[in-house]
């Protein structure tokens, strides 16, 4: 398989290069104090490269917007009618937006989800140019 971009072959499935870059281990640390006390530690690391951060980004929620709609409607009237009307107008108006949001958002946002879940699972991904695509039957 080469990269349709840049017709490199260093190229790996997602899968294999989100395991290849992810790394776990044990670390261990002993301390003197100048008093006489010792201290031990034990911990557990786990490191990721920028290349694996990047492919398990998962895109925005899609609740995310209705849940900010919500709390704007909410803030809006509870500030229309305790502080001052026009505070409660404007809290309103990020309400609507994020209202528009949510509306227009939540299929394209399904859309997306799918993208990166097909990316995942069965998408490629070039170590030369850095390109991602998921090859077609």
């Amino acid at each position: 398989m080469t990269c349709p971009n840049c017709n490199g072959s260093n190229v790996q499935t997602t899968k294999m290069a989100i395991a290849g870059g992810t790394s776990t281990g044990t670390g261990v640390g002993l301390g003197l104090s100048g008093g006489g006390g010792i201290g031990a530690g034990i911990g557990r690391t786990r490191n990721e490269s920028v290349l694996v951060k990047d492919l398990k980004k998962e895109p925005e929620p899609p609740y995310l917007n209705w849940a900010c709609c919500v709390t704007f409607f909410a803030l809006g009237i509870w500030g229309y009618s305790s502080i001052h009307p026009l505070f409660g107008c404007l809290l309103l108006l990020g309400g609507i937006q994020y209202l528009f949001k949510a509306i227009t958002g939540s299929s394209k946002s399904r859309e997306i989800q799918q993208e990166w879940t097909e990316q995942t699972e069965r998408g490629w991904v070039c170590h030369q140019c850095g390109h991602r695509w998921v090859p077609r039957s």
